[in-house]
């Protein structure tokens, strides 16, 4: 008797708290967080679109036209006139265009801008615009999407295949590469894949070569034009970062240490046993062959720095307080510089370097404009003419016949700003 009321009184005690539980457990459910998923997916990397390109129905050609070259006609789209309005550097308080290289073609006839879409330090496409410099008109463009291309040079004898670096991206996963452009297929056609490092010049060699610097590396890599992908031949110089440039048959790695001469033998490239070493403060930032037997080669400076000339062995100081534009008109040993005060182009006979005195003023040229400049292009093919690019992307065609009377003509006017009326 005494069991059966213990297991009673033990059956009751435990009602309560089953009851308990189960509207503790019912209240609970409200406060449990919704399930957590194992998977889940990342919101798609974009570009933000900046700048514009338009493509608008043009009208017929009129009769009579001057008929237009063969580089021109494969890469115009008929039927078709462009409107662009490039991208805006944000962190330019004068609003500059976004560019990031232009290139002009071995016959003078096509000029090639590479323009960066999406902003700086932000995920990004790069953007190229086509002119027809004699028809003064944009023919063609197209953007490759999620590549960042700069440093953009047409192949040696070529209308329609461009050389560029695309730089790395941490937003779309890509590598740090050569690339090769195919204007009338509008995409890249070949790339390096050797890891490099971040690529800070190129220059074109004999016999379908390309020569490449990496900051930081003091090599030379070799690569075949042909196939990109193939690993490249590795030079080794006596410079801690060298630059390249060609002269002719001469390979010239150029530092703040000085110059080193290479010469092709039959298996390699050898190098001159002297180091030409540079003047105090030396910082090139770029190269211009002017007389490729000597070889001569003038090294333009930073903004508000020095143009140097090298020829022989010998350094020369041409010019202080430079741009750093400087481009040279080889069919008239000519060589054009421009001051950082004024975009003033100083003008120099080569081979000996001597100045003209006389000082050019293209921006006060008709269509006049107070905008600084980009970059300017000359072609051997191109005579007595020079092709000018603002820092808004506005192009102009310089005409020098007469050296001492220039005259300008408009390719394309992207944006009045900064004319003077």
């Amino acid at each position: 008797m005494l069991k059966i009321l213990l297991f009673l009184l033990t059956g009751l005690l435990c009602l309560p708290g089953d009851g308990a539980e189960k509207r503790n457990w019912g209240n609970s459910q409200k406060l449990v967080p919704p399930p957590i998923k194992s998977r889940f997916s990342e919101a798609p990397v974009t570009v933000a679109e900046t700048g514009e390109f338009i493509a608008l129905p043009a009208n017929l050609p009129e009769k009579g036209k001057q008929k237009q070259s063969a580089s021109v006609s494969l890469l115009r789209e008929k039927g078709k006139k462009f409107i662009w309005k490039p991208s805006v550097q944000s962190s330019s308080p004068t609003r500059k265009a976004d560019l990031l290289g232009a290139a002009l073609s071995h016959d003078g006839r096509i000029a090639a801008a590479a323009e960066r879409i999406g902003g700086e330090n932000k995920p990004n496409s790069t953007r190229f615009v086509l002119f027809g410099v004699e028809e003064a008109a944009v023919i063609n463009g197209f953007t490759l999407e999620k590549e960042l291309i700069t440093s953009i040079a047409f192949l040696p004898g070529s209308s329609t295949e461009l050389i560029g670096i695309r730089r790395r991206s941490a937003f779309f996963k890509t590598a740090e590469a050569i690339v090769r452009i195919s204007l009338v297929r509008k995409k890249i056609t070949d790339f390096s894949k050797d890891p490099a490092g971040t690529f800070s010049s190129f220059a074109f060699g004999p016999d379908g070569q390309l020569f490449c610097t990496a900051e930081n590396s003091s090599e030379v890599s070799v690569y075949d034009l042909n196939d990109l992908s193939a690993a490249p031949e590795k030079i080794k110089t006596r410079l801690s970062s060298p630059f390249v440039c060609v002269a002719k048959d001469l390979l010239i790695a150029y530092g703040k240490e000085g110059i080193e001469v290479f010469r092709k033998g039959p298996s390699r490239w050898n190098a001159d046993e002297t180091l030409c070493k540079a003047p105090e403060k030396f910082a090139p930032s770029g190269a211009v062959v002017t007389d490729a037997s000597a070889p001569g080669i003038c090294f333009p400076g930073e903004f508000s720095g020095t143009l140097w000339y090298f020829r022989k062995d010998t350094f020369v100081k041409l010019k202080e307080r430079t741009s750093g534009l400087c481009v040279a008109d080889s069919q008239n040993g000519l060589l054009f510089a421009e001051l950082a005060a004024n975009s003033q182009l100083a003008v120099f006979k080569m081979p000996d370097g001597s100045a003209t005195g006389k000082l050019q003023r293209p921006n006060r040229l008709k269509p006049a404009t107070r905008n600084g400049n980009f970059l300017y292009l000359s072609s051997p093919a191109l005579k007595n003419k020079i092709v000018q690019i603002d820092d808004r992307g506005n192009v102009f065609l310089l005409d020098h016949s007469n050296i001492t009377r220039w005259k300008k003509s408009s390719v394309y006017i992207v944006d009045n700003t900064g004319f003077r009326r």
